[in-house]
């Protein structure tokens, strides 16, 4: 079966409004805000009625709603946000976050006068566009039915649920979607620009600079015009982002990104036996349930990683390989698959091919039971977060 090289260019702008109307992208986009705003009333909801924190939710019902959404690590961007990193005198571990979610926490809470609320702000216009993103880059390669697949997949998706709060997901896949968007329209200033954004929120930027690198390979060989050699300077962009925030942390008398990792979270590089083995050992002698359904849920959305990525390999579809196979990667091989299925949200081609498979004929059923699934599963996920208690 021949398949793509790579990503696919983007075609001509010519009749894509024709294909993809105005309308269809506003119905995409309240799609979008309908599920994001479900969850929110669904976490507040059932934590309200399961009576957490009751006395709290008496006495000041909107801090009782911000402590439901922001928790877990939204309190080190918080932190880090309003005070600069390890501000207490400590020496880690804050260095473990990239400062672009934080910056931008502290650029906008002068406007809405609170840092929480400006934690939560953030992901709501990040994940609106980065659905649009997804919906656009989606309908340009597969078409309309395909693209609202795409972005009914990612807003279902179970470990969406950090698609809405104070964490750094949103953010970072609206500027890896449009480094990738500018890419396949052969903008590379502007690709490398996202990316290097991307890169200041989570070091996975750099991941999307290797993809970008391969579609600028691939552009290169269509002639110069598609791919000007000096255009190559622009995929540098994000490893000097993130190279300058790893300096700064070098420079101070902090242990280092890596060092930070092991010390909060014990997470190291390791053999992908490791990882298995420390997710055994919480399956069967975790202290609570929830632990127990981390240890199995996390190896096997690495499992699940490497099997998409040998999919794409078989289609030739290399980009979206040496994106999502880095990210994997990275996950493989640590001593522990910590967080792993709220790094899958970051995966966007499973999303983008998920729709496309989702949009042919006869996956009807398919995608009863898939939309099913996923919703089913990102209730819980917002049920267990709301409460508290661990998700991954």
């Amino acid at each position: 079966m021949t398949a793509d090289v790579t990503a696919r260019p983007a075609p001509t702008n010519v009749g894509f409004w024709q294909r993809a109307r105005a309308s269809d992208a506003g119905g995409v986009l309240g799609m979008w805000i309908g599920i994001r705003s479900a969850v929110w009333l669904w976490m507040l909801g059932i934590a309200g009625l399961s009576g957490v924190d009751a006395g709290r939710r008496a006495s000041d019902p909107f801090a009782w709603a911000l402590d439901r959404l922001v928790v877990w690590d939204s309190t080190y961007f918080l932190s880090i946000a309003q005070h600069g990193y390890n501000s207490t005198g400590v020496t880690c571990c804050d260095q473990a976050f990239f400062p672009g979610y934080p910056l931008t926490i502290r650029a906008l809470t002068p406007l809405v006068g609170d840092a929480r609320v400006a934690a939560l702000a953030i992901p709501i216009v990040a994940g609106a566009v980065a659905a649009m993103l997804l919906w656009r880059i989606t309908v340009e390669e597969f078409g309309c039915s395909a693209g609202r697949h795409a972005v009914a997949l990612l807003a279902l998706t179970p470990y969406g649920v950090f698609l809405t709060l104070a964490y750094s997901e949103s953010l970072f896949l609206a500027l890896a979607l449009a480094a990738w968007y500018s890419a396949r329209h052969q903008r590379w200033w502007w690709a490398g620009a996202a990316a290097a954004a991307a890169a200041l929120v989570r070091v996975n930027g750099v991941f999307v600079a290797f993809a970008l690198a391969v579609m600028w390979l691939a552009a290169r060989r269509q002639g110069r015009a598609a791919a000007p050699p000096s255009s190559a300077f622009a995929l540098l962009l994000p490893f000097a982002s993130a190279g300058a925030y790893l300096w700064y942390i070098q420079s101070q008398p902090w242990p280092s990104w890596t060092q930070a990792q092991s010390s909060a979270w014990d997470r190291r590089v390791g053999w992908p036996w490791d990882g298995f083995a420390w997710s055994w050992r919480w399956l069967t002698a975790g202290p609570s349930s929830d632990l127990r359904i981390s240890g199995l849920v996390e190896p096997l959305v690495v499992l699940a990683g490497v099997a998409f990525v040998v999919f794409l390999a078989r289609r030739r579809r290399w980009a979206e390989f040496v994106y999502v196979g880095l990210s994997v990667g990275v996950l493989l091989f640590s001593n522990r698959f910590l967080s792993s299925p709220r790094l899958s949200v970051l995966w966007f081609p499973v999303f983008m091919l998920g729709g496309s498979w989702l949009a042919r004929k006869g996956h009807w059923g398919w995608g009863t039971l898939v939309y099913g699934a996923s919703a089913a599963g990102l209730a819980y996920t917002s049920l267990v977060f709301a409460t508290h208690t661990w998700v991954s």
